[in-house]
Parts: C-alpha cells; sequence; structure tokens
C-alpha cells in the first residue's frame, strides 16, 4: 500500500472516531454518564490507533519529544468497557470511588514512562526510538501481552454482567425483546474480535523486519470493524432513552428462603385468571405489583417460592394456556398463528415460538394441527 494512501487512511479513521466520540460528548438526553464513557471510548481508540501509525511512520524517530505521551491509552479500553457495561444495565448509575481506581494503572504507566522518557536526553530517546523501530524485543511484546491480558480480563468481567443482567430481567419482566440491549453484547464481542486479532498480530509480527504487511492487516481489520461498532453503539443510544436499566443490583429482589405464603400465592393468580393481565405485552413486576397493591419485593418472592422459576416464565406460562385456547376455538379457524401469537400478549414471533415450543414440545401451528387431527 502506498505511504501516502495508508497516511490518508488512518487520517480518515482517526478523525472519524474522535468525530463520534466528540458528537457522544455533546449530545443531550438519554443516559449522560453512558453517552460520556462512549464518547472518550472513541476518543482513545481514535488517539490510539494515531500512536501506532506514529510508531510505524517513524514519526517519533523524527520527533522523539512527542513519544510516549499516548502509550499508557490502550490501559484505558478494559475499564471503559466495563464501565459502559454498568452504565447501560443499570438505572441512575453514577460512578463510586471504587470505579475510578479502575483508571489507577493508567496514570500510574503514563506518569512513569513520561517521566522517564522526558528526563532523558533527546539523543538518548532518540536512540531508544531507533531500537525499538528496528526489532520488536521480548520486554515490548510482553507489555502488549500484559495489556491485552487486562483487557480480556475486563470483557470477561462485562459479559458476566450482560449474562447476569439478562437473568435478572427475566425476574422484572414478561417481555424481553426491547430490553435485552442486544446493542451492547454485539458491541463488547466486536470489540473482543479486535483485541484477539491484535493478539494475532502481535505475535506474527514479532522480529518480523517488514510492517507493511501488519500495518494493512491493522486498516482491514479497523475499516471492518468501525461501521459495526458505530452502528450498535447508534443504536445503544437510540434504545438507552427508551429504558433506563434496571434496578441497582443491592435493590434487586432476593430469592425468599422463608416459608411459603399460598394466600398471597391464590391472590396473585386469582388476580390473574379474571382479569388477564398477562394479555399485556409489556406487563413487568413492577406495574402488576402496583395493581395488587403488593411491594415488588414481596411479589417476586411469591412468584419465586411458589408459582414459577422467574416472572418472565410465570407470566409467559399464562399466555401460553390463552393461546393454546385460541388455537383450538374452532369459532374462528381463520385466524392465524400471527394473531394469536399477538392476542396473547407476545410482540415476538421467536419469542412465542421458543415458549410454546417449551411448554408443548411442538411449534403452534404443529399444535393446531395435533390438536385438529385429534378432535376429528
Amino acid at each position: 500500500m502506498p505511504q501516502y494512501l495508508a497516511h490518508l487512511l488512518v487520517g480518515i479513521v482517526v478523525f472519524q472516531f474522535l468525530a463520534f466520540g466528540g458528537i457522544l460528548l455533546l449530545l443531550r438526553g438519554g443516559k449522560p454518564l453512558l453517552r460520556k464513557l462512549l464518547g472518550l471510548f472513541f476518543i482513545v481508540f481514535g488517539l490510539v490507533i494515531l500512536d501506532v501509525s506514529a510508531q510505524v511512520s517513524e514519526f517519533y524517530l523524527d520527533h522523539p519529544g512527542y513519544a510516549y505521551w499516548l502509550n499508557a491509552l490502550p490501559l484505558l479500553f478494559g475499564p471503559l468497557v466495563y464501565l459502559i457495561t454498568k452504565s447501560s444495565l443499570y438505572e441512575n448509575y453514577r460512578l463510586s470511588r471504587r470505579d475510578w481506581l479502575h483508571f489507577f494503572p493508567m496514570v500510574l504507566v503514563f506518569t512513569f514512562s513520561v517521566i522517564t522518557y522526558q528526563l532523558v536526553p533527546e539523543a538518548v530517546r532518540m536512540e531508544w526510538q531507533d531500537e525499538s523501530r528496528k526489532s520488536g524485543t521480548l520486554a515490548t511484546l510482553m507489555v502488549g501481552l500484559l495489556i491485552l491480558g487486562s483487557i480480556v480480563a475486563y470483557l470477561l468481567l462485562s459479559l458476566r454482567l450482560l449474562w447476569n443482567y439478562r437473568q435478572e430481567l427475566r425476574q422484572q419482566y414478561s417481555s424481553l425483546e426491547a430490553k435485552n440491549l442486544s446493542w451492547l453484547g454485539r458491541f463488547i464481542y466486536g470489540f473482543a474480535g479486535v483485541i484477539v486479532f491484535s493478539i494475532l498480530i502481535q505475535v506474527a509480527s514479532f522480529g518480523a523486519k517488514n510492517q507493511e504487511w501488519v500495518v494493512s492487516l491493522c486498516m482491514i481489520l479497523v475499516f471492518l470493524l468501525l461501521g459495526m461498532i458505530f452502528y450498535n453503539v447508534y443504536h445503544g443510544v437510540r434504545e438507552s432513552r427508551l429504558f433506563a436499566g434496571l434496578t441497582p443490583p443491592e435493590d434487586l429482589p432476593r430469592k425468599s428462603t422463608s416459608v411459603r405464603d399460598t394466600s398471597r400465592e391464590d391472590r396473585v393468580t386469582a388476580y390473574l385468571r379474571e382479569e388477564q393481565p398477562y394479555l399485556e405485552a409489556d406487563l413487568s413486576l413492577a406495574e402488576l405489583a402496583e395493581r395488587l397493591s403488593m411491594p415488588s419485593r414481596e411479589l417476586s418472592e411469591t412468584v419465586n417460592a411458589g408459582l414459577a422459576e422467574n416472572f418472565f416464565d410465570f407470566i409467559n406460562g399464562y399466555r401460553i394456556e390463552h393461546a393454546k385456547g385460541l388455537l383450538t376455538d374452532g369459532t374462528d379457524e381463520k385466524r392465524t398463528v400471527l394473531e394469536v401469537m399477538y392476542a396473547s400478549g407476545f410482540n415476538s414471533k421467536s419469542s412465542f415460538n421458543t415458549a410454546f415450543r417449551k411448554y408443548t414440545g411442538m411449534t403452534p401451528s404443529a399444535w393446531r394441527k395435533f390438536q385438529g387431527s385429534v378432535n376429528q
């Protein structure tokens, strides 16, 4: 790839990252902390690409005074992804003092690197840059892998948070499509792909004399993932304006270890049979508790202890029974499965089929045919 074209592509990519990050920082509405963390993430990403490009193009060799100002920034990736995940999942999330400690390694490395490097004479700095350019040292490789290891650890913590969130979602909501934050999962997995690819490139290029192929691979990777990440984050910001997140973990209802209260169970089931609130697609634990004049924690304990595994399965059980009745209703044989789905409180065909198969062992269409053959 011609050098001028490589510089142009790097400039475009860096500008996109910085511009997108700046826009996120300046936007209003939604969740301010989430927008700021995402904006900072993309700005850091752009600066890291700029730093790598300056190293490969030997800019630091000609201008050693600019080196080592950005080398500690990769240590921000892991904490930022982790905090982006937490701020996406929980409503009114605020950074605590403990959260700020995640940035301490970056500050420490930045301070040590800048002070150590800037205090030596310029001739020594040029010599360091020349040695670093000629061949990758074992120390450089180990430091890079340690940074990548830190990022991987934070990614695993983020994925664990997302998994726990989706489990808790089933405790509080009867419909998950609008709240499962699929964009966040794609964002984390997309960034994990960047890290895995970076590890492979770093190992493969160790000691290589010609680094141009490495630059080309990196550029291809960045362009492929740039559009995907921007697309997912754009939809994530829109989604965050509609959904504020779950209650923080410390305030969530816990499963009760006390004796079952059958009177509360009877009260809940009687209300569901008479009023049929499960036909509302967006019914939540908090809304049902308010109608029953019952604290949310008490309703959650009642559902978990005696009625179902979680609120999601509890409500879907009633919906499936209602759907079964509609599917076998001979008075309206022209009713489609899709109409039955909406009439039963579902708003997603995939969720309806999954739930129906779970409770009956077959799809709605297959179940209707089976019941028709039995009744003949």
